[in-house]
């Protein structure tokens, strides 16, 4: 019933139902809810589209993904626009030589030469959060 498109009167108790039980707080669905808004939640659009997952963030040097190119995901998460910016942080600090060192995973590669490329350090500082981000 859950993904039904199909706003029957069998459909709709369902979701009351399904309110009342996981919402404690609105149990009372007719107080929050009009008969509309219930009927509508079965014409909803639902995600079909793809997800993106980079096995990695840059290139060479030169070309870097950010935002949606590096990790879209499931639009109802939020996740988008949360990692996006903490995107735009990671940049910033790496470009100016004040990435926590902390932030940085293991690696193989030599701390003081990631911090000669700035891209090269964001992408190594961000692949853990980014997978996280399919794998959770």
């Amino acid at each position: 019933w859950f993904e039904s498109t199909e706003a029957s009167d069998a459909n709709v108790a369902k979701l009351r139902e399904y309110i009342k039980t996981k919402i404690p707080p609105l149990s009372d669905v007719d107080t929050h809810f009009s008969e509309h808004e219930f009927r509508a939640f079965f014409s909803r659009r639902i995600f079909t589209g793809s997800l993106v997952r980079a096995s990695r963030l840059d290139y060479q040097g030169w070309l870097l993904l950010m935002g949606d190119a590096a990790h879209g995901v499931y639009p109802a998460t939020g996740e988008g626009i949360n990692s996006g910016m903490e995107d735009a942080e990671f940049l910033m600090r790496a470009l100016d030589n004040t990435l926590d060192p902390a932030l940085i995973p293991p690696t193989n590669v030599c701390i003081e030469s990631l911090k000669q490329q700035p891209l090269r350090l964001f992408a190594v500082a961000r692949q853990p959060d980014v997978d996280a981000l399919h794998f959770t």
